[in-house]
């Protein structure tokens, strides 16, 4: 395991926390996640599901990691919706709300989290 995958392993549960106060909870999105895997595993597509299950993740974490620790996201930007968008944008690249801001937001964390990841 890399030193990169080892410092986000460290860091999930103290982003865990802090995201918490800022209004979006690592299990709420896990859980929306796995409600969703759920209800697509009951077809065939097992392998297919989990790649998506882990990309999602992935760019929850990468969102979660710009929250907490670097300055990416501005406080007005720093609710549930928000970073529902912003964790949208770094899944898809697409943003579906009138705010370019959303869009330039999750170029920056794809630029400087996403990307440099070891396990792309």
């Amino acid at each position: 395991m890399s030193e990169n995958n080892i410092m986000v392993n460290n860091l999930k549960y103290f982003a865990a926390l802090k995201a918490a106060n800022k209004g979006l909870t690592v299990v709420q999105a896990l859980s929306a996640i796995g409600a969703i895997a759920g209800e697509y595993k009951r077809g065939n597509d097992w392998i297919l599901v989990d790649q998506h299950i882990d990309v999602a993740q992935k760019a929850m974490e990468d969102v979660i990691l710009a929250l907490n620790f670097t300055d990416i996201i501005p406080p007005k930007y720093q609710n549930v919706k928000d970073l529902s968008h912003i964790i949208n944008f770094v899944l898809q690249g697409e943003n579906h709300t009138d705010d370019k801001n959303i869009a330039i937001i999750g170029m920056r964390i794809w630029n400087e989290i996403s990307i440099k990841r070891d396990d792309k």
